[in-house]
């Protein structure tokens, strides 16, 4: 009997080590397993907390665009083309388009401008009226409004006009104007 005993406590002994190992890996693995879980889930609610976030490069894009224009009308009117052409981009391919003129190019467009208004006399005070700003993308946009040049001699230039715009790192470039005279 001590024989039979001695290999029941073995068994015993024996099964039970393997029953706590197992019990022991069904641990270790749910903790594996609830730690990857727990992991997982504040990677995601991080990356939804992210994408919650609006997205400042399209939001306050309106506003930095009507700071670029009002810059604009601010230099126009100080008699600073070269700074009033700070909001178009410095590039070829910039497009200008007034009447049946069409200029490619910052500098021919700059040109243009001091070839038109050689004086303050002529340049006038520059007013916007009726602006109309629209985000196509984070990167692109349109601004349609009027345009007049007021306080000058003889008469009073006015039309309307349609910009394309293109963000460029952080800073908004007017890469198209068309522009239209009434008068």
């Amino acid at each position: 009997m001590a024989f039979g005993n001695g290999i029941a406590k073995d068994f015993t002994s024996h099964y039970l080590k393997r029953v706590i190992t197992i019990k022991s890996l069904i641990l270790k693995t749910s903790f594996l397993a609830r730690f990857r879980a727990i992991l997982m889930m504040l990677v995601m609610s991080s990356l939804a907390a992210c994408s919650m976030q609006p997205d400042e490069s399209i939001a306050p894009a309106d506003k930095q665009i009507r700071a670029l224009m009002d810059a604009q009308q601010l230099a126009w009117n100080r008699g600073d083309i070269e700074d009033f052409m700070q909001g178009y981009w410095h590039d070829d391919r910039l497009r200008f388009e007034s009447g049946t003129t069409t200029m490619s190019g910052w500098q021919a467009t700059y040109d243009r401008y001091l070839k038109r208004y050689p004086d303050r006399a002529a340049m006038g005070t520059l007013q916007f009226s009726n602006v109309q700003i629209t985000t196509l993308d984070k990167d692109h946009a349109t601004a349609t409004g009027g345009w007049a040049l007021l306080g000058r001699a003889n008469d009073v230039p006015h039309g309307t006009f349609v910009l394309d715009l293109r963000r460029f790192d952080k800073n908004w470039k007017i890469v198209k104007d068309h522009t239209e005279s009434a008068s």
